[in-house]
């Protein structure tokens, strides 16, 4: 599934359209990994520079009162052994990748936006992404990071889905269109 978005700037001829920096979020799973191969073969077509990009969360700590200086030390802890996680991850991917290939490794407490503002400031052409990641749900097509990015992002989008289709489950909207779909049928075919 491609997203283009429609206010984004059109070679004049589409012979000179080039994807020519790449954007892979990865979240450690295999789901996140589907999508490796595609984008091996598009950088060796067009050439391009491929970033792969791993946000580490920083972890919740909802509470009524401030956190405590050890409950900050153990949140530090977890955060850098992420990242240290994150860094040997990302150099294994990278290792199964042809040509020039970035990493960034970047601690938030807001992945979306630190992906948004990633894409933004290097200059991404196209995203791509798995459908659903380490913590999607695949009751549904897809999953809240894809869903974010369409949404939200600015950038165009080449998603991967990793789930048959039999295995995820309509959404209220699709269910409702099914449904007046049959009716108008029903309707229209007397």
């Amino acid at each position: 599934f491609m997203v283009v978005r429609a206010y984004q700037p059109v070679p004049p001829e589409l012979t000179d359209l080039r994807y020519r920096r790449l954007l892979i979020p990865l979240d450690g799973s295999q789901r996140a990994e589907c999508v490796l191969p595609q984008v091996a073969t598009l950088a060796r077509a067009h050439q391009s520079q491929i970033m792969l990009a791993y946000i580490v969360q920083r972890p919740e700590m909802p509470r009524r009162t401030p956190p405590t200086r050890e409950d900050i030390e153990l949140a530090d802890q977890v955060v850098e052994r992420n990242r240290t996680e994150a860094v040997e991850y990302l150099e294994q991917c990278k290792s199964h990748l042809p040509g020039e290939v970035q990493t960034r490794v970047l601690v938030s407490e807001h992945v979306f936006s630190t992906l948004y503002e990633l894409a933004d400031q290097e200059k991404i052409d196209l995203v791509f992404l798995s459908a659903h990641g380490y913590s999607g749900q695949t009751r549904w097509l897809y999953g809240s990071t894809v869903v974010s990015f369409i949404v939200y992002g600015t950038t165009p989008l080449l998603i991967v889905q990793d789930v048959p289709l039999d295995k995820t489950q309509l959404t209220p909207a699709e269910v409702a269109a099914k449904e007046h779909g049959r009716r108008e049928t029903t309707v229209h075919g007397e």
